[in-house]
């Protein structure tokens, strides 16, 4: 199927640099629109610049040196601001995690 008004949400870890930005540009060469949620190492020209690509930096700063208060407000944010972005009707695709969703059905990739 080619992607004519596709649009999907990709959620990445946010540090695979390298396997994130080969996906968009794969899916945005099929006419697959990619909203692409990041976070600070992921925001770069190399992703941003991809025509095709809306970058949603939500994870932001994921240094690992901090308390970790620090890093359950940082994980809480992420998902009230995850809940808040992505709409509802649309695949969301997890390469942390292997799975794909469409329309509330989870399948492994």
């Amino acid at each position: 199927m080619h992607g004519d008004h596709l649009r999907i949400a990709l959620l990445t870890g946010g540090s695979d640099k390298p396997y994130a930005n080969g996906l968009a540009a794969a899916l945005c060469a099929e006419g697959i629109r990619v909203e692409f949620i990041g976070s600070d190492e992921l925001e770069v020209p190399q992703i941003t610049g991809i025509p095709g690509v809306d970058f949603y930096n939500l994870r932001g700063d994921q240094n690992e040196n901090v308390p970790i208060v620090r890093k359950a407000s940082r994980l809480f944010s992420y998902y009230r601001k995850l809940s808040y972005t992505l709409p509802h009707d649309r695949l969301a695709f997890c390469t942390s995690c292997g799975t794909a969703e469409w329309s509330g059905s989870t399948e492994p990739c």
